[in-house]
């Protein structure tokens, strides 16, 4: 049996980094034909995890093993310590935790970056300097890489992750930039969750919604809590105010039904409370249209009911590789390189990209109508171009199981 271990955000509240996870977990029974075990390592969220990822066969979830059950300040200076102990060689009590892996795969999805500030960037570099202190062979895999602001943090960055065993970036804007500042070890992989399947809903609830959106058009919709407090300079009105406005022409002139898709659902930032937001805007016949989706469904439960919409507006990105790998015409609001970098270049979808950056609130508005429209009415075309572009790209994404096990095996043949 291999024992693989995984590092950085693997949150079921966050349905993206599950779905990593699951996309890890069903490559590995499709490339590997021998008993495999998955252990996950959580922080805030520890009981929920475990529910939520020990549904699948050959997952289990641990505890961080420097977590302690209620975060105070003095755990995360105990990271740093523990980050400080490590890179000047000396021995960590954690160290035998990770001994009896035979990889460590980090699945941060975005979080190796001081776009989250220097400390978080810190302590996700923790598990990786504890892997390479140990000899365990790490994987960081298929990844948005940088920016590292400051001259520690990309100093630290630079220090760990040109010592990984293999580095993957999920698109080319991050590997040119970590060339640029001397990491230059760094190969292209396709996105884990891009190995997600869908699998059925099994709720007798969630059947009503599949029967709702079987009798009606229906648009589904990613409302970010993330970026609901954003206004670009350019604009006048809220994000918030872009997508009740956005729903409002849908429903009332184009006569779609919407249902809302809450792809992150953490107690702090909950996309279903900025679905709530969205829905007070809007008059009373564009209410009588929209679905709010209220269940806490796993990722490929999500995807699933991803796949009955007629197109998907998606301001989250595995939202929206959710859609497109379930051949759904997807419609991205986004606010960042990695929509470019996989979305736009990877996928070839960069025309269905609005940057909440680079446009004013009437364009978004005005061309998010347009293509949801224009979509809908080509969707077996679209979806049929979808097809292609995703395999191309899946099979990038089956790379990174490759990797893994030729790593496995490396490890075997050096040990004891």
């Amino acid at each position: 049996m291999i024992r693989i271990l995984v590092s950085g955000e693997p949150l079921t509240f966050n349905k993206g980094c599950m779905g990593m996870v699951i996309g890890l977990h069903q490559g590995l029974k499709e490339q590997f034909p021998g008993p495999y075990e998955i252990t996950v390592l959580s922080s805030k969220f520890y009981a929920s995890d475990k529910a939520m990822y020990e549904r699948y066969d050959g997952i289990k979830v641990d505890r961080l093993p420097w977590m302690a059950p209620n975060i105070r300040k003095r755990h995360y200076a105990k990271e740093l310590l523990l980050l400080a102990m490590s890179l000047l060689g000396f021995k960590t009590p954690y160290d035998k935790a990770f001994q009896s892996y035979d990889a460590i795969v980090d699945l941060n999805g975005d979080s190796l970056t001081e776009d989250y500030g220097l400390f978080q960037l810190l302590r996700r570099l923790l598990p990786l300097q504890i892997g390479i202190r140990n000899r365990i062979p790490v994987f960081v895999c298929a990844q948005t890489l940088g920016p590292f602001k400051s001259p520690l943090g990309r100093a630290l960055a630079r220090y760990v992750l040109k010592r990984v065993d293999k580095l993957a970036a999920r698109e080319d804007i991050s590997s040119a930039y970590c060339e640029s500042i001397g990491i230059g070890n760094v190969i292209r992989t396709g996105d884990m969750a891009l190995l997600q399947r869908s699998r059925p809903v099994d709720d007798a609830g969630l059947r009503a919604h599949l029967e709702w959106m079987t009798r009606h058009p229906t648009i589904g919709l990613s409302v970010s809590s993330l970026m609901k407090s954003w206004a670009a300079s350019s604009m006048t009105k809220s994000y918030i105010e872009c997508m009740a406005e956005i729903a409002e022409h849908l429903t009332v002139e184009h006569g779609y039904h919407i249902i809302t898709i809450p792809h992150v659902i953490r107690p702090y930032q909950d996309d279903r409370s900025a679905a709530r937001e969205m829905m007070s805007l809007l008059s009373p016949e564009a209410r009588g249209k929209v679905k709010l989706l209220e269940e806490d469904l796993p990722s490929d439960q999500l995807k699933f009911l991803i796949s009955r919409c007629r197109v998907l507006i998606a301001s989250r990105m595995h939202a929206a590789i959710a859609g497109m790998t379930q051949q759904v015409p997807t419609i991205c609001i986004a606010t960042g390189n990695k929509f470019h970098g996989l979305v736009g270049k990877r996928l070839k979808q960069e025309d269905c990209i609005l940057d909440f950056k680079r446009m004013t609130y009437e364009q978004i508005v005005n061309e998010c109508v347009r293509k949801a429209v224009m979509m809908e009415r080509n969707k077996e075309q679209i979806g049929r171009q979808l097809e292609r572009e995703v395999h191309r790209e899946r099979l990038r994404a089956l790379e990174n199981i490759r990797f893994l096990l030729q790593m496995t095996r490396q490890k075997e043949a050096v040990s004891p």
